[in-house]
């Protein structure tokens, strides 16, 4: 059975539990990055069974970042930490490289973040854009 890609793009939008620590921009922002992700594990893999396996992932990670972003500040140090080791394995799981010195510094960066930074930043620690190639 074939992958339904669409679908698959949909349930992401339609699942409110991914956003709903987040206000509308930046729950835009961390769905957009879902979507993308969703595609690129659509371009890894033809098997469906391997492609349920990883969205699932995914959308652990997603629900993970919506937590972290969206109530951290309301947090505790420790209770912080185990959010941010749930995203570094998750997200290592996906063949991201995150390592705790990066989490450790988005931790003692979110007290002066703006919302929407709060997920960019985060984003950012473990799927960080590519450097133009005029910079390597």
């Amino acid at each position: 059975m074939a992958i339904d890609a669409e679908r698959a793009v949909m349930s992401v939008y339609e699942n409110e539990s991914l956003t709903d620590h987040l206000t509308d921009k930046p729950a835009t922002t961390l769905l957009k990055w879902c979507e993308a992700q969703v595609m690129a594990l659509l371009d890894k893999h033809t098997d469906k069974t391997a492609f349920e396996a990883d969205f699932k992932i995914l959308r652990r990670l997603t629900r993970a970042l919506n937590t972290l972003a969206g109530v951290g500040m309301m947090m505790d140090l420790p209770k912080q930490q185990i959010y941010a080791t749930e995203i570094r394995d998750l997200a290592t799981q996906l063949g991201f490289t995150v390592t705790e010195v990066q989490t450790t510094a988005y931790l003692a960066r979110l007290p002066e973040l703006e919302e929407t930074d709060q997920i960019r930043e985060l984003i950012q620690t473990i799927d960080p854009p590519e450097m133009p190639t005029e910079f390597i």
